[in-house]
């Protein structure tokens, strides 16, 4: 291999290492922007998470426990159709 080609090698390396790392810092620092921009705007709307799993099961079992309610409003659209069905026509 001459002396060109080596230098040649070494740029393009050097190069690409940097077009590498710019990559990368580019990537960390728009994650943390992000999440940041996303933490103040969820504070600032007063929405917070439970800290950890054991707070979060009192909240699943509950929901578990309860069947949900539908509206009244929900179940009114459909009743034509559920007494309707079956009937021959």
């Amino acid at each position: 291999m001459t002396n060109g080609m080596r230098w040649r090698v070494l740029v393009l390396q050097a190069g690409l290492i940097g077009i590498l790392v710019f990559c990368a810092g580019f990537l960390f620092w728009g994650n943390s922007f992000i999440h940041n921009q996303i933490t103040t705007e969820l504070t600032a709307q007063q929405i917070f998470f439970p800290d950890d799993r054991r707070s979060s099961q009192g909240l699943r079992e509950q929901l578990h426990r309860r069947p949900p309610q539908r509206s009244r409003q929900w179940t009114d659209l459909f009743a034509d159709e559920r007494e309707g069905a079956g009937e021959p026509d």
